[in-house]
């Protein structure tokens, strides 16, 4: 069976120019969850993983050209950043939906759109927690909501909010939204929850100057 990853080299082949190690890291967890799902003897499955990371490998290259035009490296590196956390996690359903929520935030404001890339690439190198951070934003619904999220994550990742305390807020500011997410029987509407939720959190980072 011959596997066609046109689509991902030709992202790959302008991202080399970057970080040529990146790009080998991501190829190689593509093959390797490739291989592990042949192993697993599942071979459907197996197709719909290389289908999957194919059609995200035509939106990366979309959000790279869009990121090269704006000339901003920090965001360029976020990109990076995500394409290996997809790529290793291709099986995240999560993750189907990422291009639907980037081009309305694009819509609604270009200028947060390349801030969520770079958003990414300090969450990635300051915590471990990138994969819940863009578990969360795929999970917001409201542009809205997704803009204040970016900010806040933003604020938490501030070069003054360096220490371990900041960045422990920081792991209980995402685990305190999947929470509301992820609630059934919710007394008042999502929506206004997580508002609610964002303001108080802004008013907190303000006023502790965290």
């Amino acid at each position: 069976m011959t596997v066609d990853f046109m689509s991902l080299d030709n992202y790959h082949l302008e991202l080399m120019r970057q970080n040529v190690s990146m790009i080998q890291r991501v190829n190689t967890s593509i093959i390797q969850s490739y291989k592990n799902n042949i192993n697993n003897k599942d071979p459907y499955k197996s197709e719909s993983i290389v289908t999957n990371l194919s059609e995200r490998g035509k939106e990366f290259s979309t959000y790279y050209q869009d990121i090269k035009g704006s000339d901003n490296d920090y965001a360029l590196e976020g990109l990076k950043k995500l394409s290996f956390q997809v790529s290793n996690d291709p099986n995240n359903e999560n993750f189907y939906s990422l291009d639907d929520h980037l081009k309305a935030l694009k819509e609604s404001d270009y200028n947060q759109y390349i801030n969520f890339f770079e958003t990414a690439n300090e969450v990635g190198n300051q915590t471990p927690s990138l994969n819940s951070w863009l578990n969360n934003f795929t999970l917001l619904e409201d542009t809205d909501h997704q803009s204040l999220y970016i900010d806040l994550s933003k604020a938490y990742m501030s070069e003054e909010n360096s220490d371990y305390e900041s960045k422990s807020s920081f792991s209980n500011f995402l685990k305190e939204i999947q929470t509301i997410i992820g609630e059934k029987d919710q007394k008042q509407d999502k929506n206004i929850q997580l508002k609610e939720f964002f303001d108080r959190k802004a008013r907190d980072l303000d006023n502790q100057s965290i």
